[in-house]
Formats: structure tokens, sequence, C-alpha cells
């Protein structure tokens, strides 16, 4: 910027001097014209001060440009040390964001490298506690199947106790009465109903009903064609079991309480039928052979049996020599209550 300065005002001086030195010429042509020496010493004596007061003035305005110029140099050189200082620190801005962000990426690096070894570990867990969950679950049914085995076992166990004890009742019998009376209470305790029916003839007479209106069947005479299965198995002299869909039927006065699987089991007494006892229970769905069914069936046989042997003892004493005719044990009339006497 000086020296720019410094050839502009050379310039501008160069210029200056031309015209003075050629407006210089004129007045000295002037004055040669008008007076010779006289007037070019005027002219002389008049340009040199004019060229002393024009050299006075550019050396101040030459001052006053290298000094301003030197300012400004000054100012510049602050402004390139502030400009210089800015750069470093930007520099180590720059720098410190530089370690910052590899520090960071870094940190990112660890983290998505020890979120993967996280999500590996809850994946390792979490087949772990489905593996858990699958031999908890399979444990869980391993157990139900043990829970369901052991009341099947207990429900075995506490029939067989019942069956025990109708058994026992039946052999403690006294008369025919007492034989059908326990037949009908532990055959109740097994199923929700129970009727029995005295076969005379070609006739069916109620004698004892559990779980129905005993005004509707004690007492009642019924033809064995209108008994269903009660008449099928007093003609056939075997058990018949009715459940929904067979081709058996129920007996009318068991039909108002929807599906039922029912049994009906003939009572023999030396090959004869002489009582048949029905049972039911509603009908279900599932698929296990219920075990009432044989319960039942052991009882009406051994109550036959207990008859037959009543029966002996009764007929071994009428023909005893010199003992007494006993009184019938044996009465077909239904009695208050449903007993026989």
């Amino acid at each position: 910027m000086l020296v720019s300065l410094k050839g502009q005002l050379e310039a501008d001086l160069t210029a200056s001097s031309a015209d003075i030195l050629r407006a210089v010429s004129e007045a000295q042509a002037q004055a040669v014209a008008e007076a010779s020496e006289r007037a070019a010493a005027e002219v002389r004596d008049t340009a040199d001060q004019q060229s002393l007061a024009l050299r006075a003035e550019f050396e101040r305005q030459r001052d006053e440009l290298q000094s301003h110029a030197a300012s400004e140099i000054a100012e510049l050189h602050r402004a390139m040390e502030e400009v210089r200082a800015q750069l470093a620190s930007a520099d180590l801005e720059i720098n410190d964001g530089r370690r910052e962000r590899e520090s960071l990426e870094h940190q990112i690096s660890e983290s998505r490298r020890e979120a993967l070894e996280t999500e590996r570990q809850l994946d390792e867990a979490r087949q772990k506690v489905e593996l858990i969950a699958g031999e908890v679950e399979q444990a869980r049914g391993d157990l139900d199947a043990s829970r369901r085995e052991l009341e099947a076992t207990r429900a075995a166990l506490a029939q067989a106790d019942r069956l025990a004890i109708g058994l026992k009742a039946l052999d403690n019998s006294v008369t025919f009465g007492d034989v059908f009376d326990g037949l009908a209470r532990s055959a109740c305790e097994e199923t929700s109903r129970v009727a029995i029916f005295l076969v005379r003839g070609d006739r069916l007479r109620g004698w004892r009903a559990i779980g129905f209106d005993p005004d509707m069947l004690v007492g009642a005479d019924l033809q064995p064609d209108e008994a269903g299965v009660v008449g099928l198995a007093a003609v056939s002299g075997a058990g018949m079991e009715h459940r929904h869909g067979d081709g058996s039927s129920l007996p009318a006065f068991a039909e108002s309480a929807g599906s039922r699987h029912a049994l009906a089991l003939p009572v023999e007494v030396g090959g004869s039928v002489i009582a048949v006892l029905y049972a039911d229970v509603a009908q279900t769905d599932r698929p296990e052979e219920p075990r009432w069914t044989v319960i039942l069936d052991v009882m009406a046989r051994h109550a036959g049996r207990v008859l037959e042997a009543m029966t002996v003892r009764q007929a071994a004493a009428l023909w005893t020599p010199g003992s007494a005719p006993q009184a019938s044990r044996w009465d077909s009339r239904p009695v208050s209550g449903g007993g026989l006497q």
C-alpha cells in the first residue's frame, strides 16, 4: 500500500510539475514578450517559490500518507495477528472436537459391541427361559396327569370301599326287604337316581325309588314293553345299558330329565329274574369308561346270591324234622317307605 501510495503521489507530483512548468514556460514566454530579463527573473522567483511550496506540500502529504499507511499497516498487522490467534484457537477447537468425535465414535462402537453382547446374552437367557418354561409346562402336565391318576385312584379306592361296605351290608341282611334296601342305598351312592322293580309274572311292580317321585313309581304296575331297558332286562335276564343315541330306550318315568346314561340289571334267584335294579346319571362327553356300572353289576349279582342263600336256608328250615314252620320273609306288597317285610 505504501509503494502504491508513493507511486500515485509521484505521478501526481509529476503531473503537477508538468503543469507548473508549462505555466511557467508560458509566463516566461509572455514575460519575455513584455519585459525581458526582469520578467524572467520574477517568473523564476515565482516558479521557485511555487515549486518550493509544492514540494513542501508534497512532503507534507507524503509524510501524512506514510504515517496513515504505517497506522493502517499496523492495524492490518494487529488484525492479522488476531486472525492468526483466532485461527489457532479454531484449530485447537477443531482438534478438540476431532478428539471428542473420535472418543464419541469409540464410545459408540463400544456401546454397540456391548449392546450386541447384551442382546446375545438376552437371546441366550430367553432361550433358557423358554426351555425352562417348556420343562415347567411339561412338569405341570405330568403333575396334572399324576393328580388325575391320583384322584382316579382315590375315587376307585372310595368306590371299592363303598362296594365292600355295600356287599357286607347285603351279607348282613335278614329279610328280602333288607337286601333290596341295601342294594338301593348302595346303588344310589354311585348314581343320582335308583329304582327297584319286582317281577311278578309278566308284570313289573315298583317297589323302591330314590331320586324319583316315590308316589309315581312305588306301587306302579308296568308292562315290560312299556318300561324300556327295565323291561328288556326283566325279559332277557341280562343287563341292559342305554346311552344317548343307542337303540335302546329309557323308561317313560326317566325321560323328563334329559339325556341320561342308564343301566338296568336283573336280580336272579335260582335262574329266575325276581327284580330289576334301574339306575341312571346325566349323560357326559367324557371318554373314560364309568366304573359305577361295574360296581352296580357286582352288587346286583351279589344281591341275587344273598337272596338264593336266604331261600335255601328257609327251605332247609322248613324240611328240618321237628322244626316249627317259620313265617315267610317275602312279601311282594309295597309298604310305607318302599320296604319289604
